[in-house]
């Protein structure tokens, strides 16, 4: 308060300052003054001032003033022209601008000075507060503060989906989303309860969040992830809770990050594949395929010992129609035609070097760079640091461009998603996070539009001894489950050379510390 009570000073000291000390220029035409004669000048003196009559050695200083003077001469020669200037203070009559006639009318001069005061007075203060007030309740990422609040507080070390699901139903905006009916969910709740029990899913009502709104939010999210149908009257309310559920998962992510909770953040894409799927849980992947039931789905991953989504696509074509012999043949094709659109990792390789060195020294910058093949016919290109150029989008607009780079080696672009449950179109991403233990050792990475093959070269700074570390590279696709890929490349770190020609992290200027994810 103290802080607006001196800018308002101030303003007004200023104000006061501005206007007695700016010089006024005198508008108001005087051809008087322009032809320098004295205002009781007879018509013979000011004939004496017509243009023609300039002497040869004013000429010059005068071709300036020409108009000027022709124009003042006939104000007072020519008797309309001087009647427009006596009545109106200008030759050329009355002055205006090009208003509608009715508001220069004499007759609607209050109600237009009426309707000026309400816009001044009411209308700007009021459009002016209206921005203020929704600038001071929504982040930049558009989520209200409140609920941004709220999940800092929620978000912890290790939370399981069922967590996340439950500090979004607490959100804020479902309360002008949601109209509370609790009482017509409780058979609802009671089928979810049955369908996890019956299937070993996690599933309970929330503890933290016990108002109307935020239990109806959070049972119609669990009727989406277990596929129970909700009554007709429900529908357009849950496909507007599973939209905005998406759109609160980046707030997460990002404090989950200044956190530093890698397992937490892992959960929240995993809830994004659960959303978009319709899946009770990540692993249950193969329910993402047209025609497979629940059962069906289970009886797959759990066949040869195992399988996911790129495995199963890797088996031969029999071994395929085996495993689908439950489905009529016009299934199994549709089937077949689903896969061709799940982005499956062939291959990912992975180089690490200090920038400029063959090696990665011991507290230097260290680079990754990640390839990702997902076509097996796509080539395994050498990259070049060089190449590596055009700056990668972050999940906002102040991810430092110098931290994350990528470019595309194809000019391919992601299809839609396939998601027959999530009413809203969507293109899928991928995350790539590199760790050492289960702990982040740079900000997590967002691709787009992988195509056939995408290459990023990540920075970051380790004080660490000599000797082989084993870092993991781990890709999570944020729409669908059972594509994760996790492995561990191990980076040889080496004695740093005495040489005063290699950039040391410590002889880096502060901004370029900045860019770099200490760890």
């Amino acid at each position: 308060m103290q802080r607006k009570v001196r800018y308002l000073e101030s303003l007004a000291g200023y104000s006061y300052y501005v206007i007695h000390t700016t010089e006024v220029v005198d508008q108001f035409y005087d051809p008087f003054k322009i032809l320098e004669i004295d205002r009781t000048a007879s018509p013979a003196e000011i004939k004496k001032k017509h243009p023609d009559k300039v002497s040869d050695d004013l000429k010059d200083e005068a071709n300036e003033k020409f108009i000027q003077i022709s124009k003042a001469y006939q104000a007072l020669t020519d008797e309309d022209i001087r009647k427009n200037w006596e009545e109106y203070g200008n030759p050329d009559g009355q002055q205006s601008i090009a208003l509608p006639a009715w508001v220069v009318s004499q007759e609607n001069g209050f109600k237009v000075l009426f309707l000026y005061g309400i816009l001044m007075a009411v209308f700007m203060p009021y459009k002016i507060g209206q921005w203020w007030s929704k600038s001071k309740k929504y982040t930049k990422m558009k989520v209200y503060r409140k609920s941004a609040k709220t999940f800092y507080h929620l978000i912890e070390d290790v939370m399981i989906p069922g967590d996340i699901i439950e500090a979004i139903s607490g959100a804020s905006e479902f309360e002008t989303l949601i109209t509370p009916d609790h009482e017509e969910l409780k058979e609802l709740m009671s089928d979810l309860q049955r369908f996890a029990d019956k299937n070993g899913y996690y599933y309970e009502l929330s503890r933290k969040f016990t108002n109307a709104i935020a239990v109806k939010v959070h049972t119609l999210i669990y009727a989406h992830i277990f596929r129970v149908e909700v009554p007709e009257k429900f529908h357009e309310e849950q496909q507007k809770v599973l939209e905005q559920s998406i759109k609160f998962l980046p707030t997460m992510i990002k404090i989950a990050m200044a956190k530093g909770h890698h397992e937490s953040l892992l959960s929240m894409i995993s809830v994004s594949q659960m959303i978009i799927q319709a899946l009770p849980n990540p692993t249950i992947s193969f329910w993402q395929l047209p025609f497979l039931t629940h059962d069906l789905s289970l009886t797959i991953s759990g066949a040869k010992g195992g399988l996911d989504i790129p495995k199963f696509v890797s088996l031969p074509k029999e071994t395929k129609q085996t495993l689908l012999k439950d489905l009529k043949s016009e299934e199994r094709k549709e089937v077949m035609e689903a896969l061709k659109s799940f982005p499956v990792i062939k291959k990912v390789n992975v180089k690490y070097t200090t920038l400029g060195e063959d090696n990665v020294y011991s507290g230097s910058v260290i680079t990754a760079v990640v390839q990702l093949i997902m076509d097996e016919n796509a080539p395994e290109e050498t990259v070049s640091f060089d190449d590596v150029t055009e700056a990668l989008p972050g999940i906002d607009d102040e991810t430092p461009s110098g931290r994350l780079k990528s470019f595309l080696t194809n000019d391919a672009k992601d299809e839609s998603v396939y998601c027959p449950f999530y009413k809203k179109e969507k293109s899928s991403c991928w995350w790539l996070f590199l760790t050492i233990q289960n702990r982040t050792i740079c900000d997590p990475v967002v691709l787009y539009n992988v195509g056939k093959s995408k290459t990023v070269k990540v920075q970051f700074y380790l004080n660490i001894p000599p000797g082989k570390y084993p870092i993991k590279v781990v890709l999570k696709n944020d729409s669908y489950a059972g594509l994760d890929f996790e492995k561990e490349f191990p980076m040889t770190v080496v004695a740093e050379p005495e040489s005063p020609d290699r950039d040391h992290f410590d002889d880096m200027s502060e901004d370029e510390k900045d860019k770099i994810k200490l760890f």
